[in-house]
């Protein structure tokens, strides 16, 4: 014989999922709170995703904290949402990178081999640079000043790579050639970092 109460019963299947990302990629680690109707605590996974089940009908708040050190900013880090019965929400959180971050070097004639500008060595001005990076299709290009050096400014965290881009038949008329990696260097950048890549060039 069943109860009444047995009869009536029927599981919560409301729920509140989505995905933390800042222009595309996703931030995982993320801490999402959930609270008003039902307390609980979560962590955003590799793909930027979280997920709140089995959630009675009513009023919620999702929170996103500890992404202020992936060096991403949010417009709002809260959202309220009204939960129907049996309601599948969907809650995004979209950033930007913050983009304060530099790589800068300097391009220059290297006889001694030990990949850093002396004192005395001569600079090598108007050669162009290129970073790509973070995200795939991001290629930026500048030539080095008058003293051989350069910057890229404004930059988010995230993996990056320096080539030199002076043409083979430039290095020839100067009787130079590149003697750095010709892959690039690789550079991964934090928040508010600045690091150094130095291209080192030969006397063929």
């Amino acid at each position: 014989m069943f109860s009444a109460s047995a009869i009536l019963w029927q599981p919560r299947t409301g729920g509140i999922s989505g995905r933390v990302s800042a222009e595309g990629r996703a931030l995982a680690d993320v801490q999402v709170h959930l609270g008003g109707t039902v307390s609980d605590e979560t962590t955003t996974n590799d793909a930027g995703q979280y997920a709140f089940t089995g959630l009675a009908a009513g009023p919620y708040t999702v929170t996103i904290r500890g992404y202020q050190d992936k060096g991403v900013r949010f417009l709002d880090d809260v959202a309220r949402i009204d939960l129907s019965d049996d309601e599948g929400a969907i809650v995004n959180f979209v950033g930007r990178w913050v983009r304060r971050s530099l790589i800068v070097g300097s391009a220059f004639v290297d006889p001694n081999g030990n990949g850093e500008p002396d004192d005395g060595e001569a600079r090598c001005r108007n050669f162009a640079v290129v970073l790509q990076g973070p995200g795939v299709g991001d290629v930026h290009s500048l030539p080095t000043n008058s003293f051989g050096g350069y910057a890229f400014g404004g930059l988010a965290e995230g993996s990056y790579r320096v080539l030199s881009s002076v043409a083979d038949s430039t290095l020839a008329r100067l009787g130079l050639r590149f003697a750095g990696l010709q892959t690039g260097a690789p550079v991964v950048l934090d928040p508010l970092s600045t690091e150094t890549v130095n291209l080192p060039f030969d006397i063929r």
